[in-house]
């Protein structure tokens, strides 16, 4: 098999690869998080994330502590539904 054509299936594989992973990840399911859950991510615990979460989508704001953690200005946001 030539070079080039040995190069366009390899690519022709890839684009197939990356279709499927990418319907994939259409299909699934969002995650439906309830008051009480959400609440646990505020900040108060090291280990766990921090999540805001806004009309329906939820946002990992982790790299925010210092706004989004204790003492931070936007900490009461945090672990709590904000529509």
């Amino acid at each position: 098999m030539a070079r080039g054509a040995r190069f366009l299936l390899v690519l022709a594989l890839l684009v197939a690869l990356l279709a499927v992973v990418f319907q994939l990840y259409r299909l699934r399911k969002p995650r439906l998080w309830t008051v009480e859950e959400l609440s646990l991510y505020n900040g108060t615990d090291e280990g766990l994330p921090i999540l805001l979460a806004i009309l329906g989508s939820v946002f990992d704001v982790t790299k925010g502590r210092s706004h989004y953690g204790p003492g931070g200005g936007y900490h009461h946001f945090a672990g709590r539904l904000q529509s």
